[in-house]
């Protein structure tokens, strides 16, 4: 969101973009995108709340506060005209529609992937999946059963989840714009039955066209970067000879499963550059340091605490693989 905030907003388009998290983002120097913050109250008062409690307490929260932030950029001689929200948000629509300012819907997902949700929304692909099917959909190749998503191949392990994925579609045929973080050469079958703008990939100017200057990184962190001391121990390595781990900004490993993590990396015996946020840090201490100092195949980068500037670090020559979730 914030890569396409950006291309807007070097065409001459004002651009606010909201954030919803309680932790502070580092913020980038460009200059080219404001920010706003909605607090999602406290990380004490959600956990011992459900998903479906925690959904209905966001929702409430910003029905509340967006008009609000509406109302000040009026206020400053910079109308409001449009809102752009995450899929995963189909009643935005409604409040945008109140607030009186045009709605549209991000896709962060591919189309592809987006389309077999759209087939379960719709009733066009018969779920639960036999394990032998073969599935067909307008616009894109048969498609076996163990190739779909894990939401839909294998859905009695993850129960509610592919309701919420097909919820995107709720009011689709509302909306003003669809946007899809994708481009044409990839998914031009699909591309051709929908009416839909493809603005991707959303990724740091740099790595494709160069259009907008010193554009190297997304320029918003949840966690503080430690970019160099990566890239100076990267550039020790041979091309192709260090695995690559990360878990985002939202997973979290728990105790056993970053012992079993670095155990399995250790076996591996490849160098490894293994992405520990500043939150994991006592566990990785705890239950991991110790193993990996001890080994032969020391590859431990030190502080490395944060989801850093992963773009960059992931182009690099070393990289062999990238365990991504």
């Amino acid at each position: 969101m914030l890569q396409f905030s950006k291309r807007l907003a070097c065409k001459g388009v004002k651009v606010t973009l909201i954030t919803f998290s309680d932790k502070q983002f580092t913020k980038g120097e460009d200059g080219l995108v404001s920010f706003e913050s909605i607090s999602n109250t406290s990380e004490e008062s959600r956990k011992d709340m459900g998903v479906d409690d925690r959904m209905k307490k966001f929702q409430d929260t910003v029905r509340v506060k967006l008009p609000e932030i509406v109302a000040k950029h009026g206020e400053s001689g910079f109308p409001v005209s449009c809102l752009i929200y995450d899929s995963m948000m189909p009643w935005a629509l409604e409040l945008a529609r109140k607030i009186g300012i045009s709605p549209a819907s991000f896709f962060t997902q591919s189309c592809a992937v987006c389309a077999i949700y759209y087939a379960v929304h719709e009733g066009k692909l018969n779920i639960p999946i036999d394990d032998q099917a073969s599935v067909s959909l307008e616009g894109m190749p048969p498609i076996e059963a163990y190739d779909l998503p894990s939401f839909v191949y294998d859905m009695d392990k993850y129960p509610g989840a592919l309701s919420h994925l097909a919820s995107q579609f709720l009011n689709i045929g509302e909306v003003d714009w669809i946007f899809y973080n994708t481009f044409h050469i990839l998914e031009e079958e699909v591309e051709s039955k929908c009416p839909i703008r493809l603005i991707g990939p959303t990724i740091p100017s740099m790595y494709l066209d160069k259009r907008l200057e010193d554009d190297k990184d997304y320029g918003l962190n949840l966690f503080q970067p430690n970019t160099e001391t990566c890239m100076e121990w990267l550039d020790t390595k041979e091309t192709c000879s260090v695995v690559y781990v990360a878990f985002g900004s939202i997973a979290a490993l728990g105790e056993k499963q970053m012992e079993e993590l670095a155990q399995g990396l250790n076996m591996s015996n490849y160098y490894f550059l293994w992405v520990v946020r500043e939150s994991e840090e006592k566990n990785f201490q705890e239950n991991c340091s110790r193993d990996i100092r001890e080994r032969s195949n020391s590859n431990m980068v030190p502080s490395i605490k944060s989801s850093g500037s992963q773009v960059s670090g992931m182009l690099h020559d070393s990289l062999w693989v990238e365990l991504n979730t």
